[in-house]
């Protein structure tokens, strides 16, 4: 059986999801909307002349096993509207006892998006221990870590007491205009990272649409 088929999202929560992407498109018809949105943030780096946009991070897995973010980021160069679309990466952040994706055919990506599946290959992968301050860094002795993203409520640092974590991150960069249009305009969405499988909620997957929207009209100035 596909794995995809045992996660379903029951038919009145993919209609809301359609109903609120479509309004979401609707109002970032224009930059000047896209400032206001609460679920964008966009900053400049100056040193570097690049223009960074970042989506909510979206909490995806919850479990006292594994606690995994999802967050849409996009960069282009200057600053104010982009001359040509962002690319845009999608990054993952996985949190467990002993890390899942060291070995490269689990650190795949295919998205069913409705009836279509997306195989994007394997992801950017780097994995991080935790040290006793909290950050993450190749090894728990480094000076230097990467501050973690994971809720203080987070069920698996309970079930842990306190013990250190792995921090495992998988990045995809560049998804291609086509396919982002496909995630943003499905009533259904399911990832898969190696045997690691989910759903995305109607609210992430109106977030997603409003990125999308966001380089189209970005495309359009």
């Amino acid at each position: 059986m596909n794995t995809f088929e045992a996660y379903r999202v029951p038919e009145k929560k993919m209609r809301f999801a359609l109903r609120l992407s479509i309004l979401l498109l609707t109002l970032l018809s224009t930059l000047s909307v896209y400032a206001q949105s609460s679920h964008i943030k966009r900053r400049y780096v100056k040193d570097i002349n690049v223009t960074v946009v970042e989506a909510d991070s979206l909490y995806v897995i919850n479990m006292p096993t594994q606690f995994m973010l999802l967050q849409l980021k996009g960069r282009y160069p200057n600053q104010g509207p982009p001359a040509q679309m962002p690319n845009i990466s999608l990054q993952f952040y996985s949190y467990t006892a002993e890390g899942l994706y060291q070995n490269p055919e689990a650190q795949r990506l295919a998205v069913k998006a409705d009836d279509k599946i997306l195989d994007f290959g394997p992801m950017i992968y780097a994995g991080l221990q935790e040290s006793v301050k909290g950050s993450h860094s190749i090894d728990q002795k480094s000076t230097e870590g990467m501050n973690s993203s994971m809720p203080p409520d987070a069920l698996i640092r309970n079930a842990n007491k306190g013990k250190p974590l792995r921090l495992e991150l998988m990045t995809l960069n560049e998804i291609r205009p086509d396919e982002l249009t496909e995630l943003a305009n499905a009533r259904q969405v399911i990832m898969k990272i190696g045997t690691t499988v989910f759903a995305l909620t109607a609210t992430q997957m109106s977030i997603a649409a409003l990125v999308h929207a966001i380089k189209l009209c970005q495309a359009q100035h």
